[in-house]
């Protein structure tokens, strides 16, 4: 392939300092196509500012008129009252009271909850405790004791989290309907869940009888009534069996 240099050149383009001047086709179009689009933004501007100054100065003669005393004798034949609506502003999305103190995050759905109705509603009724003489919502605490076969991580404080939320149980979409619980079956709390569970209630009577056995082992009171009712056991088999030595001595 051949190639041809132009070593020459154009004569103008040696004395020319810009490539395009101010009164050339192709500049002069750039600066009118500009010119236009300022001026349609403009225009479109003036045109909002006419309107939302309509709809101000409409606002403005609504507020001015008194309409109350107009219609009084038809609201109160038909029993109604004559105020007018207020129409609700929507609420801020974000404000500081939002933010929590301690992570410096938004707060969530779970800041919103009140902690003793929501348990007092779901988890045990006000009083049970006492009744079982348990401490205050021992169900949730003490979910380790529940299942045997499942392992659950200690607590690291005593008291309740400061944000917890309460659920609910859903029926899965993909069983049955014969092998939904009704409502009937369906407990209203945590606890008449578990006290109508058969498992859990001979789980515990299981667990409840070891701590009952060893604590008799333990304790100084019943192991000396456990010591006295072995040695009177042991005399009166001692006695027994000299009374039967005696017998035999007789008859020979």
């Amino acid at each position: 392939m051949d190639f041809i240099i132009d070593t020459a050149g154009d004569a103008e383009l040696h004395s020319k300092e810009e490539l395009l001047f101010e009164n050339e086709k192709l500049f002069v179009d750039k600066n009118e196509k500009i010119h236009k689009i300022l001026e349609l933004f403009d225009k479109k501007k003036r045109e909002l500012d006419e309107q939302v100054s309509s709809e101000e100065a409409i606002q403005e003669k609504l507020k001015n008129l008194k309409i109350d005393k107009l219609y009084d004798d038809f609201f109160s034949d038909m029993q109604w009252t004559n105020s007018l609506l207020s129409v609700k502003k929507k609420p801020i999305l974000f404000q500081f009271d939002q933010l929590d103190k301690e992570t410096g995050k938004l707060k969530s759905n779970i800041g919103s909850v009140n902690i003793e109705k929501e348990m007092e509603k779901s988890v045990l009724k006000p009083g049970i405790e006492k009744e079982h003489a348990l401490p205050k919502y021992n169900v949730s605490e003490k979910k380790s004791a529940l299942d045997p076969k499942h392992f659950y991580k200690k607590n690291d404080m005593e008291v309740l989290p400061k944000y917890f939320q309460v659920g609910r149980i859903m029926d899965s979409a993909l069983d049955h309907t014969n092998e939904r619980l009704t409502r009937k079956q369906r407990k209203r709390t945590m606890v008449d869940e578990l006290l109508a569970d058969a498992e859990l209630q001979k789980y515990n009577k299981k667990k409840y009888k070891e701590i009952i056995d060893e604590n008799r082992k333990t304790q100084y009171k019943t192991f000396m009534k456990d010591k006295r009712k072995a040695n009177k056991a042991a005399l009166k088999m001692n006695r027994g069996t000299e009374q039967k030595q005696k017998k035999t001595k007789k008859q020979k």
